[in-house]
């Protein structure tokens, strides 16, 4: 929805900038397009992967069909990929793998009409189907490179120019957005290598098990039997080893990754399903009726009880009010007080009310500035400066990290002291509420203002830096007002503060307009704030301070580090690897117009070679707003910025 409508303002550069996780635009233009007809995104991406699963089945069966000449095995073919349990499980989904899944089988169908690239038609198809691909995701090339290459290896010398063609049509399609974010992708790549909790190592059996045991889930009962026979069979008389090439390498590859989640072995599915289906390519209509008949129970079964011991009717389609638009308005209505957009946090167990659906939500009642989401933090730190609270009353597994947060609106003292009720809905599942808390940060409980500075003064820093010599200065509103922990500002005069090796010298540190969390020091001795205005930092870096943390922060890749401050320019220069020499040229400046510091990479140099910098300006240049957002849950005041005779200066003329 977010880059909907960052696209309708016309600027070329949203196009062609990284969104949703690093992920290329296509299949986001896509579903920004099908969001002009459906104004919901669960609703929006469910429409469009309908339409991605007609083309991808029609793919299929022309695939099929090209490939035995047999209609019914086609036929057959279609119903086996549109049966699969996962596959009609993620059409409800308004992600993007089934869009992949589509142009893997394409760019299979493309490359199998190229016939080894001796057809020039076939040739430019794939060149396209491999762009376009690419374009939707960047793990494309992981289910396509393996048949291609057969492919390339297996042509003619005088059908090289069709390869060349290919390549040149596909990579006209890739290079305008994967030459400029070539650093977003590869960082990409490199997240997405982890693995969850419950994912095995690597290196264990139950790792290489993990896709057999799992394969009847994803691919579905009477397709699998097929696929065990299919293998087989080619095998036995040698034939389709590209496709049996195909499946193997999509075992090694996703068996020897971390991650073992469904959705990124599903691209692989139109694979295991031609191995499935080409072998009956004799099959005639007395045989094929039947077969199509399980597969449309299969279907059956799939789209309504896929996850759920495969019990009909688990997953019937339903209309269900999850209240969204009600508690925004209400959280609305009640944040119009605040100077500031208000921060919203979920505490629920159900997708409809997540951060994430909320979020959407938001969006969806066009009061995104107003109302800001929150993610999930740790449980510790959930209640820090947070004004509205929504809390799911039932449903809770008692082993989730979320619950630890439920469990403390639920039996503290504190919470119902320093939040208070002001809304409950009743939910669709069977006595089930979200009731929507808004902090209060005038409870009715005080405490003195001696006590108050007192805890103030003697409250631990964090544990991970050194400060020394720190002075406390207040500025009360009035004695009432302290004793309920509202101060007017709070100043802190600290000598020195060394944080993981860098050292920032004398600091100050001005907070405005701070409320402390009383019921929580009283009952807990934990120093919180409810709320706060701004924060203005007076800190000034050492060159040499620099330095030190550069080589800090490099580890044992990174030797002899350098900073020099010059012109406002920060440069820093090390041997990388004990081997290549590298430097960078960072500028840092405040925008007051945007209320923002501006992070610019004017310049890399790898040895005596400068990288051009359209290669790594969208990953490194960016804002750093500074008005409270839900990353900085307060304003920040910085007016300037400057680095030069040795030293980097913030808010110090």
């Amino acid at each position: 929805m977010q880059y909907g409508q960052e696209l309708r303002s016309l600027d070329l550069k949203v196009a062609f900038s990284p969104h949703n996780f690093n992920y290329p635009p296509l299949y986001h233009w896509t579903l920004a397009s099908a969001l002009k007809l459906f104004n919901r995104v669960p609703d929006s991406g469910g429409y469009l992967n309908c339409l991605y699963l007609s083309f991808l089945i029609f793919s299929m069966f022309e695939l099929v069909l090209f490939l035995t000449k047999n209609p019914w095995t086609a036929l057959a073919g279609a119903a086996a990929l549109s049966s699969c349990p996962f596959i009609l499980h993620m059409v409800r989904f308004p992600l993007i793998d089934l869009a992949l899944t589509f142009w893997v089988c394409f760019a299979l169908l493309c490359l199998f009409r190229s016939e080894n690239f001796s057809n020039r038609k076939g040739s430019l198809l794939l060149g396209l189907a491999w762009g376009l691909g690419l374009m939707t995701k960047w793990s494309f090339f992981m289910y396509m490179l393996t048949p291609t290459v057969w492919s390339i290896v297996k042509s003619r010398k005088e059908d090289r120019p069709n390869v060349s063609r290919f390549l040149i049509v596909f990579a006209v399609i890739v290079f305008p957005w994967y030459f400029p974010n070539l650093f977003f992708v590869l960082r990409r790549m490199f997240l997405s290598s982890g693995g969850e909790s419950i994912d095995p190592p690597v290196a264990t059996l139950a790792a290489w098990l993990w896709y057999p045991r799992n394969f009847i889930v994803i691919m579905g009962g009477i397709t699998t039997a097929l696929f065990s026979v299919g293998l087989l069979d080619g095998i036995r008389k040698k034939r389709w080893q590209i496709l049996i090439g195909c499946v193997l390498f999509s075992y090694l590859l996703w068996s020897a990754t971390h991650n073992k989640d469904y959705r990124y072995f599903m691209p692989a599915v139109p694979f295991f399903v031609l191995v499935g289906v080409l072998w009956l390519d004799k099959i005639q209509a007395r045989l094929a009726l039947p077969l199509i008949a399980l597969f449309a129970a299969q279907a059956w079964l799939s789209s309504f009880g896929w996850g759920n011991n495969g019990w009909p009717g688990a997953y019937l389609p339903r209309r269900e009010d999850w209240k969204q638009s009600e508690l925004l308005k209400c959280a609305d209505d009640y944040g119009r007080i605040y100077e500031r957009p208000a921060m919203l946090s979920t505490i629920s167990p159900t997708p409809s009310l997540c951060n994430i659906s909320i979020r959407y939500a938001t969006v969806q009642n066009r009061i995104e500035d107003r109302i800001k989401i929150m993610g999930n933090p740790e449980p510790a730190e959930y209640f820090s400066m947070i004004d509205f609270v929504l809390d799911q009353k039932s449903g809770w597994d008692p082993y989730s990290a979320e619950y630890l947060n439920h469990k403390e609106i639920e039996e503290s003292r504190w919470f119902k002291k320093v939040y208070k009720e002001i809304g409950r809905w009743a939910l669709p599942h069977p006595q089930d509420e979200a009731v929507l808390y808004a902090v209060d940060p005038r409870p009715g409980e005080s405490w003195s203002a001696a006590e108050i500075l007192r805890a103030l003064e003697t409250h631990p820093m964090d544990p991970e830096a050194k400060i020394r010599d720190v002075k406390i200065q207040t500025v009360p509103i009035n004695a009432v007002e302290t004793s309920r922990g509202h101060l007017k500002s709070l100043d802190l005069d600290v000598g020195s503060v060394e944080y993981r090796g860098l050292n920032l010298g004398r600091t100050t540190i001005r907070i405005s307009d701070l409320w402390i969390n009383i019921p929580l020091l009283k009952e807990k001795g934990i120093l919180k704030i409810v709320r706060m205005k701004s924060l203005e930092p007076r800190v000034q870096i050492a060159a040499a301070d620099l330095e030190r943390f550069a080589g800090v922060l490099g580890g044992k890749y990174v030797r002899d580090c350098h900073v020099e401050l010059e012109e406002g320019i920060i440069k820093v220069s090390a041997r990388a690897l004990n081997a290549v020499n590298v430097s960078v040229w960072l500028r840092f400046e405040a925008d007051p117009a945007s209320n923002a510091v501006r992070q610019e990479f004017e310049k890399i140099k790898i040895g005596f070679v400068t990288v051009p910098r359209i290669l790594y300006r969208t990953f490194t240049d960016r804002f750093h707003y500074l008005e409270a957002n839900p990353g900085m849950l307060f304003d920040l005041k910085i007016d300037s910025v400057r680095a030069d005779q040795g030293t980097v200066r913030i808010n110090i003329p």
